[in-house]
């Protein structure tokens, strides 16, 4: 059972391995490269500005020469994948909505009560936190905000960023955490459906949003992962009021959680949105 739950996951590492493995050869390549290219430039202008007279000196089959050597290296050096980087940050949004539910999976486990299940919970939540730590996923989250252009939403993230913290330092109240969580959820929902509007009266629904701002084409895999982000906000919002009517038994570590799946669920719905495709 195990395996089957972590064969892609597998299949995954493997194709991620050998790309920075290919990467890493690339890149010891880029010297040598180099190299070759500022000789080439050399002889491009040596060649392109003889004097007359040199029309004398036979060239001594050099063209042929020249053409051989060029057929040698478009063969020897093809070419790397000319990579989309706005394609890869779609591959990091999409991901990053299975780190999200992997998360979900490991804190679910703790909630099981056994001295193991505990331990395993503790152990991988907090690896996770410090995953997401180390790839400064807050301030990303924040940077990505801004393309909402709507300076109340930033000051909402860092209303509930402060106010989970102080919860994480017992100066603060869980459900105050909460309760500022919430508001950031609903902001960035209220700011994308304006965006999505044609009308300022217009009624607005989580899947016409996606329909009209999404990446990709409809039906997509970007498109359909925007539309599993609106049950993600809503199943966020149940937890969130677990919180505020203190369902969680108290625990700080259940803050953590909602927390750190607010982080994921705000990553991946911005970083699906074709904000290009918004007018002024």
């Amino acid at each position: 059972m195990a395996k089957d739950k972590t064969t892609s996951l597998q299949s995954q590492k493997e194709h991620l391995t050998e790309w920075l493995r290919r990467a890493k050869k690339t890149q010891d390549a880029v010297p040598i490269v180099q190299t070759i290219l500022e000789v080439t430039d050399w002889e491009i202008e040596a060649l392109s500005n003889y004097p007359e007279e040199a029309d004398e000196i036979p060239l001594a089959g050099l063209a042929v020469k020249l053409e051989r050597d060029h057929s040698y290296l478009i063969n020897a050096l093809p070419l790397p994948p000319d990579y989309s980087t706005g394609v890869l940050l779609n591959a990091t949004a999409v991901t990053t909505s299975g780190s999200a539910g992997v998360y979900d999976y490991v804190t679910r486990v703790g909630d099981l009560g056994t001295p193991q299940a505990i331990s395993y919970s503790e152990k991988f939540g907090g690896l996770y936190h410090d995953l997401l730590e180390a790839h400064s996923r807050p301030q990303t989250v924040r940077n990505l905000l801004t393309k909402l252009n709507n300076p109340q939403t930033l000051e909402r993230f860092d209303t509930a960023y402060k106010a989970y913290m102080a919860a994480k330092s017992g100066v603060g109240t869980r459900t105050a955490a909460a309760t500022e969580v919430r508001n950031l959820l609903d902001g960035v929902k209220g700011d994308l459906f304006q965006m999505a509007r044609t009308s300022p009266d217009e009624n607005m629904t989580w899947d016409e949003m996606v329909e009209r701002l999404s990446k990709g084409i409809s039906s997509g895999p970007e498109h359909q992962e925007l539309v599993h982000q609106g049950s993600e906000r809503s199943r966020l919002i149940s937890r969130l009021s677990d919180v505020l009517k203190d369902r969680e038994g108290g625990s700080v570590t259940n803050l953590d959680n909602v927390w750190t799946l607010l982080l994921d669920h705000t990553y991946t719905v911005l970083g699906l949105i074709d904000f290009g495709s918004i007018g002024p």
